[in-house]
């Protein structure tokens, strides 16, 4: 007779809760992603003065991307991670103009 400690273990039902409880997470970051982007592109669509249109033009579609990443990594310092995005970003763009 075996004998498993009951610490270790773990019923065969729970692990699938964990796995819908994965799951549904998953389908909440989708939506909470899909919200983001839904009201980003509607501010986006209606700038009406000239800095927002230049700010709609040359920083939105950038900052976007930046916003996108951080839902998607959900880092533990935001700020941090977006403005060493950024860095990259700005580094990726002049290489490419330097090829």
């Amino acid at each position: 007779m075996h004998f498993t400690p009951p610490l270790l273990h773990v019923p065969y039902n729970s692990r699938k809760g964990s796995e819908l409880e994965s799951a549904r997470k998953l389908d909440d970051d989708d939506i909470d992603r899909n919200r983001f982007e839904r009201l980003i592109q509607e501010k986006m669509d209606m700038p009406t003065s000239d800095n927002g249109l230049y700010l709609a033009r040359t920083v939105a579609p950038v900052l976007t991307k930046a916003l996108a990443e951080v839902l998607l990594k959900r880092p533990a310092n935001p700020i941090g991670f977006i403005s060493e995005w950024l860095i990259r970003y700005n580094d990726e763009e002049a290489n490419a103009f330097d090829v």
